[in-house]
């Protein structure tokens, strides 16, 4: 079980909250009940796309509406296993709002939100 107030800590360290912006959604929105219903996890972050793709942070993994429009789910070890392999082969100057599994994008919505997410993971491996 996640720590509630380390965690919300954690997000204003990380500053995930303020850089997410306006593409936030709440706990208790629409969008939100359908991710907890759909993958049965307690969603802890959740932002979405003025194309309405989403991806949220659950207690038990990464949740997604990728690019070509699958509901996927992502252990953090897989996701965080994407994030570095996209890291390395783009580098630096190649990163965008989108990282790529195999056959599908997931949307991060940019380069400093997906770092706080990263950081926001490895967070939440280590208090486990």
């Amino acid at each position: 079980m996640i720590n509630k107030e380390g965690l919300k800590r954690r997000l204003d360290k990380n500053q995930l909250l303020s850089l997410a912006g306006a593409s936030i959604r709440q706990a208790d929105g629409e969008l939100a009940k359908n991710v907890t219903e759909r993958h049965g996890d307690n969603i802890l972050f959740l932002m979405e796309s003025d194309d309405g793709l989403y991806f949220s942070l659950g207690e038990r993994g990464i949740y997604a509406l990728t690019s070509n429009g699958e509901h996927k789910r992502y252990s953090f070890e897989d996701f965080l296993s994407m994030l570095r392999l996209n890291s390395l082969s783009r580098g630096k100057s190649g990163v965008s709002d989108f990282i790529s599994d195999d056959k599908d994008k997931v949307w991060v919505k940019d380069p400093e939100t997906m770092n706080s997410i990263w950081n926001t993971i490895l967070f939440m491996q280590a208090a486990s």
